[in-house]
Order: C-alpha cells, then sequence, then structure tokens
C-alpha cells in the first residue's frame, strides 16, 4: 500500500470513528429542563437509564453559561453534575432505548453474572443452556421463554418462576420488578464461566 493510500485509509477510518462517536456521544443537555424525562448514560458507553430530570439551577461556580442538573433515574439512584461539561453523562430523549431494543438478536447462551453497580449479586446470576432451559447460580434448572416482542426472558418454572429480565443490550440483561420496572441489577454475559459448573 502506498504512503498516500494509506494516509486516505487513517482519514477515512478517523472520520467514521468521529461520526459514530458523535452520534453515541450526546452531553448537550440545552434542550432539557426540569421534568423532563430522558434516559442517561453514565459513562457514555454502557446502557442507557430512564430517567427524570428533577432540578436544573445556574451553576453559580461556573457562570451563568452552565446549568447544575440532577437527575433521578427510575430505579432511585440521583445525582447532580454541571454541563456542558466534558465529564458530563450522556443524555437523549426518551424512547431511544427501546428503539435499539427492538434490533436485538435472540440472546446467546452463556452464563450471565450480574452486579447492582458495580456490585455483585450471585443470587441474580442465571445461565442459558439451550432456548428453553435456564440454571441458577446453585445449578437449579427450570424453564424460560423468550417474548421477542417485549426482548424480555420470563422465567416460566423453577426458583426464577414468574420473574422477568429485559434485554438491554446484545450481550445484557436487567432483572424486573414485578411492575416491569428495572431492578438496576445488570447481568452481561461472562463468557470466562462455565454453564455446567458446580456455581455460576
Amino acid at each position: 500500500m502506498s504512503s498516500r493510500l494509506a494516509l486516505a485509509f487513517v482519514i477515512l477510518l478517523s472520520s467514521s470513528i468521529f461520526a459514530v462517536h458523535t452520534v453515541a456521544d450526546s452531553r448537550d443537555w440545552s434542550g432539557f429542563q426540569q421534568g423532563s424525562r430522558i434516559e442517561v448514560n453514565q459513562a457514555c458507553s454502557g446502557p442507557w437509564f430512564p430517567a427524570t430530570i428533577t432540578k436544573v439551577e445556574e451553576d453559580k461556580n461556573k457562570g451563568p453559561k452552565f446549568k447544575r442538573y440532577t437527575v433521578k433515574t427510575d430505579d432511585g439512584h440521583e445525582w447532580s453534575f454541571s454541563a456542558p461539561n466534558i465529564v458530563a453523562p450522556c443524555v437523549r430523549a426518551i424512547g431511544g432505548s427501546s428503539k435499539e431494543r427492538a434490533q436485538l438478536p435472540a440472546p446467546a447462551l452463556g452464563v450471565y453474572n450480574c452486579n447492582y453497580r458495580g456490585q455483585v449479586v450471585p443470587v441474580f446470576d442465571f445461565g442459558l443452556i439451550d432456548a428453553s432451559t435456564y440454571r441458577d447460580y446453585d445449578g437449579n434448572r427450570g424453564t424460560y421463554r423468550f417474548d421477542s416482542s417485549a426482548k424480555e426472558i420470563v422465567f416460566l418454572t423453577g426458583v426464577r418462576k414468574g420473574s422477568r429480565a429485559r434485554q438491554e443490550t446484545a450481550k445484557t440483561f436487567q432483572i424486573l420488578n414485578k411492575d416491569g420496572s428495572g431492578t438496576g441489577n445488570y447481568c452481561p454475559i461472562n463468557p470466562s464461566r462455565n454453564i455446567n459448573g458446580k456455581r455460576l
């Protein structure tokens, strides 16, 4: 490959990466106000959480162009930050995640290890053995079905009977409350774990 062609390839690749980054990484909060229903992504690279802006006020430490936002996610987590700011979380109008979720593939078989805000929660761990059989952390088995329209696993029998988990990304589920709201317990697939092991 000539140096000129290589340079063109690098420029094209850089432009593509920048374009993707711009779409996925929106830290512009100027179009949102107190009471707005939004989806927020704290790291701009992980799952999106439905939330409500509970307070918007001038950031007196930074001047009139800066606002201080207080956001409360549907699972009860609340935090405040200043925007515009390079470390502000990403934001988008409510509904974005449901549109993306509709395009997700069927869940991959394997072990899903759960955590709540970074703390492991083995009681929620599960493994998908095949298209209708699951196991829990201790090895107990049961049956499930995958609701492809809602993108949810419905546990039909076994120790998880009656509970549900919603697909958030191609490799992550969130355990749901009985009313369908998210619990904040996220379960990414863990390819390093053996689904036939004594413990997940």
